[in-house]
C-alpha cells in the first residue's frame, strides 16, 4: 500500500513536493538521478497514498506553476496541516507522519537548470 510523503528540493526552499509512493526513498533517488540536487523526504504518512488528490485538493492556491502537478509553495507545518485536514485530524503530528529527514544524496550540490523553473 502507498504511502503519502512530502519532499523537498536542496536547492528550492520552500519548495515541496506531496506524493505518494511504496517507497519514498527510492522516489527520492529517481527523482534527483541525472540532476545537480538532492532529494530529502521530510515526512511520511503510512498507507495513506490514496489520499494524495485530495491533499493536492487542500493545497490547491500554492500549486507552482510548471510541469509538475506535485509541488507547492508552502511550509512543511503548512502541508502538515492540509494532510491532517483531509485526514479528518485537526494536525498531523508525529505519531502519523514519520518525519524522516533521510537526505537522499547522490549528486553534487551545485545550481541546475530547475532553479530557472522554481
Amino acid at each position: 500500500m502507498a504511502h503519502l510523503y512530502i519532499m523537498g528540493r536542496c536547492d528550492a526552499p520552500g519548495a515541496l513536493k506531496v506524493g505518494r509512493s511504496d517507497d519514498p526513498a527510492r522516489r527520492a533517488l529517481d527523482l534527483q538521478a541525472g540532476h545537480f540536487f538532492t532529494m530529502t523526504v521530510l515526512a511520511r504518512v503510512e498507507h495513506a497514498g490514496r489520499h494524495e488528490r485530495a491533499v493536492h485538493a487542500a493545497l490547491q492556491d500554492r500549486r507552482i506553476q510548471g510541469p509538475g502537478v506535485e509541488w507547492f509553495r508552502c511550509s512543511l507545518g503548512d502541508a502538515r496541516v492540509a494532510i491532517g485536514r483531509v485526514l479528518g485530524a485537526a494536525e498531523v503530528g508525529e505519531e502519523a507522519v514519520d518525519a524522516e529527514t533521510e537526505e537522499v544524496e547522490e549528486t553534487p550540490n551545485t545550481r541546475s537548470e530547475a532553479d530557472d523553473i522554481l
